[in-house]
């Protein structure tokens, strides 16, 4: 049977019997993933999740977390290019950076 809609990504190794002296190889597939569809992923997911929580990477397979991963960015900032999450402070590194000059100034008066 030739395999055309999906592409074999690998072959995995199963063992027949307790024994295990026969293998055989079963094909894996993989979608072909874009941005639109991992977006989808994740609004569709936190439907199904009725909104009572945010999607994890545990609620997917490898191949989706993977695939959202890769489009959107890290987990948070692909939630929030879901807009499943809120968007998180912009002046945040601002508010680090003066933080660590005002440790600066305080460190040089002890000296």
């Amino acid at each position: 049977m030739p395999i055309t809609s999906k592409r074999v990504v690998q072959l995995r190794a199963f063992t027949s019997g307790i024994g295990g002296k026969g293998a055989f190889f079963v094909p894996v597939f993989m979608e072909k993933y874009t941005r639109d569809s991992a977006i989808f992923l994740l609004q569709n997911k936190y439907t199904e999740l009725e909104k009572s929580r945010y999607p994890r990477r545990s609620d997917y397979s490898d191949a989706e977390v993977v695939a959202i991963k890769a489009f959107l960015g890290p987990w948070p900032r692909a939630l929030e290019e879901a807009g499943i999450k809120p968007a998180r402070e912009d002046d945040r590194t601002q508010k680090n950076r003066e933080k660590r000059i005002r440790a600066k100034r305080r460190r040089r008066e002890k000296q």
